[in-house]
């Protein structure tokens, strides 16, 4: 009887405290395209991207010229870094017009394995449709493709702070 209860005490204890854990709660990325002084005088700036190793989407460096809108965000088209996760390096580019991202293009998507290329074959397009929703980097993963989600986002991060943040 006495085990019971002692079972029975710790299970509530137990349930008590996992109930009332309060999770990590992520700080939200800014959007890249948020400028706090749009009164700012417009600047032509060049603005280049390199990219390493071929994938399927094929590309290995880039330089792009942009200039700059009311503020510091800047239009024209900006890769990232390549961001390499334990299945894959993926590396996008953005283009801003008029102060928001049109597009989103992969231009390395180097898979280390056969599921890894299905995982990015589903998530790529819901993350892109995703980031043009909420105009940033500041995306929910897609679920079970976790890797590809945070590459994509961190890559995607990297050009909108190129796009002057």
């Amino acid at each position: 009887m006495r085990r019971v209860v002692l079972a029975l005490l710790a299970t509530a204890i137990g349930l008590v405290l996992l109930l009332s854990y309060k999770a990590h709660t992520p700080v939200p990325v800014g959007s890249a395209l948020t400028s706090p002084d749009s009164g700012s005088s417009p600047q032509t700036t060049p603005t280049a991207g390199t990219g390493t190793g071929t994938g399927t989407g094929g590309s290995s460096g880039s330089t792009t010229t942009t200039t700059t809108t009311s503020g510091k965000v800047q239009n024209g088209t900006f890769v990232g870094d390549p961001i390499t996760s334990q299945f894959s390096t993926i590396q996008v580019q953005v283009t801003v017009s008029g102060g928001k991202i049109t597009d989103i293009t992969v231009v390395q998507d180097a898979d280390n394995e056969q599921h890894s290329a299905e995982v990015d074959a589903f998530a790529i397009p819901t993350l892109k449709s995703e980031a043009l929703s909420a105009q940033s980097a500041n995306i929910d993963s897609v679920s079970g493709a976790t890797y590809t989600s945070q590459s994509y986002t961190q890559s995607l991060q990297s050009a909108l702070d190129k796009a002057g943040s």
